[in-house]
């Protein structure tokens, strides 16, 4: 491939020249080569920016991404990034789904205002683009969120909810994720003298087989849990056998 200028490596992977050089000052692509005051880029500068675009595409952040890469230095690209779609993806199996503000609203009218949306985005569920777009991590959370308010729940209150949300899921998240580490992650990778692909490979290969196992242990233990309150609840709203009915 002919060298390229920027303003072609931009049109070329789909990045902004603005974004090129704010990766290039924090070392995410290496610098250009040089002809006279031109830089230029060459085939390994786009498998870099084009790794470095998908796992931004991901919603990893650049300090995740700057330590994979300096671990994955010599490794193939297209094996970090097979990598990184399986820890970031696969467990709801979606794709992040981008929106205008002008969707939030068709759905919450004039509840949507500013400080509730940074609270929907510091929950992890939303990011904001630079160019005002939002980017709904879980198209099936906006789904449900819709269903809230077909019933009349406010957004403030749908916001609340993720917000719970955020923080119990987080601490379950911290269990398996210390559990892994301790017993998968951390001795594969620990070896910086081994062989940091195949390293890899089995990672990969662990995180296929524990991310169902997690869900489906989620997904019981919750449905145990709602079982417990739903029956507790009934305890509070239905009278014991002894006492008379409410009168009319």
């Amino acid at each position: 491939m002919a060298p390229l200028t920027i303003e072609e490596l931009s049109a070329q992977v789909g990045v902004t020249v603005r974004n090129i050089r704010a990766y290039q000052a924090q070392g995410l692509i290496d610098a250009p080569e040089r002809s006279g005051r031109v830089a230029l880029y060459d085939d390994a500068h786009v498998a870099r920016l084009e790794l470095v675009r998908d796992l931004r595409e991901q919603g990893i952040g650049l300090p995740a991404i700057e330590r994979l890469l300096r671990w994955g230095e010599g490794i193939d690209p297209r094996e970090l990034r097979a990598f990184a779609d399986t820890l970031m993806h696969g467990l709801l199996e979606e794709s992040p789904l981008v929106l205008s503000p002008q969707d939030v609203s068709d759905v919450w009218g004039d509840q949507v205002t500013p400080e509730l949306v940074q609270r929907s985005i510091a929950t992890g569920f939303l990011r904001l683009e630079d160019d005002g777009r939002i980017v709904v991590m879980s198209p099936t959370l906006r789904a449900h969120g819709m269903q809230l308010a077909a019933l009349g729940v406010s957004f403030e209150e749908a916001v609340s909810v993720l917000e719970q949300l955020n923080h119990h899921l987080d601490a379950l998240a911290v269990v398996f994720a210390d559990l892994f580490t301790r017993n998968v992650s951390g001795p594969a990778l620990a070896d910086g003298g081994g062989d940091r692909a195949a390293a890899l490979a089995q990672v990969t290969a662990a995180v296929d087989t524990m991310r169902p196992w997690a869900t489906s242990a989620v997904n019981a233990a919750f449905r145990l849990a709602m079982q417990r309150r739903a029956e507790e609840a009934l305890a509070e709203i239905l009278p014991d056998g002894d006492e008379p009915p409410p009168g009319p």
